[in-house]
This record gives structure tokens, C-alpha cells and sequence, in this order.
């Protein structure tokens, strides 16, 4: 997400990864216990909501 980010800013961001300790109640790993619902798809792709929402707070 960072990578497509930076795409459409056209600028790199400054990201310092495990520049922070994770606190305990955080949870860095996928949780899979849900298939998705049946027949949904996005109507947009990730790039695209990005791009609306950076658009919006320019």
C-alpha cells in the first residue's frame, strides 16, 4: 500500500519500519477466520480509493 501511496504522491514517503516496538495489544498477522461474502467484489480498486481520498485531502 506504501509503494502505491508514493506512486500517485510522486514523492517517497519516510518510513522508518520497526522504528517502533509493537505494543501488546497490537496484532501484526492476517486473522482469516471469515470467507468473504458471497457474489462481493469491489467496485474500485485499491489504487483507485487511494487516489480519491488523497485527491480530497490535497
Amino acid at each position: 500500500m506504501v509503494e502505491i501511496i508514493e506512486e500517485i504522491c510522486g514523492k517517497k514517503l519516510k518510513i522508518v519500519w520497526g522504528g517502533k516496538d509493537y505494543r501488546k495489544r497490537e496484532i501484526f498477522t492476517p486473522i482469516n477466520l471469515y470467507e468473504n461474502l458471497p457474489g462481493w467484489y469491489p467496485k474500485i480498486s485499491l489504487k483507485e480509493g487511494l487516489e480519491r481520498i488523497i485527491k480530497q485531502i490535497e
